[in-house]
């Protein structure tokens, strides 16, 4: 009789979890963030526009403080294992509160950006999103007095 062990598939996933920072230098007067994002996912294509893939679980609701620089979570899931070229949570609808507590229309101006990462198999990968709140120029048509921008995206140690 001859035993055979059986070695477990080689893991052809990792986990990539997208989160969410303010920027400290660009708050647009508000205390506080109120966002609904709505997914999250990447791409590998040469387009920023196309070859988009949804992924895991998206957060249906996150604010962030000004006194709280700590991160929150957007979008955590599994994802083939590989490199990919781009990041994006899309967030319709955010809005703001002042120093005084009032309500402020923001206009969510939220796109994809360019950042590299590497999903090691069987292993993950921690990307914090920037926001920026920043006034929305004169000649805007937007009529909201501040705009929401993804100011930058980085890669940050597993937490």
């Amino acid at each position: 009789m001859q035993l055979t062990a059986c070695r477990p598939a080689p893991a052809t996933e990792g986990e990539l979890i997208l989160r969410l920072r303010w920027s400290p230098e660009h708050r647009g007067g508000l205390r506080e963030l109120n966002l609904e994002p709505d997914w999250g996912g990447v791409n590998r294509h040469g387009f920023r526009d196309a070859g988009w893939q949804r992924f895991g679980q998206t957060a249906n609701r996150v604010t962030l403080r000004a006194d709280d620089a700590q991160a929150v979570v957007l979008t955590r899931g599994f994802l083939p294992a590989g490199d990919y070229a781009r990041v994006f949570v899309a967030i319709p609808r955010v809005a703001g509160r002042d120093d005084r507590g009032r309500p402020v229309a923001v206009n969510p101006h939220i796109e994809p950006i360019a950042r590299a990462v590497s999903l090691p198999s069987d292993g993950h990968a921690v990307v914090d999103l920037v926001i920026a709140i920043l006034p929305t120029p004169p000649q805007s048509p937007f009529r909201e007095s501040v705009q929401a921008f993804i100011m930058d995206a980085q890669l940050v140690a597993a937490p």
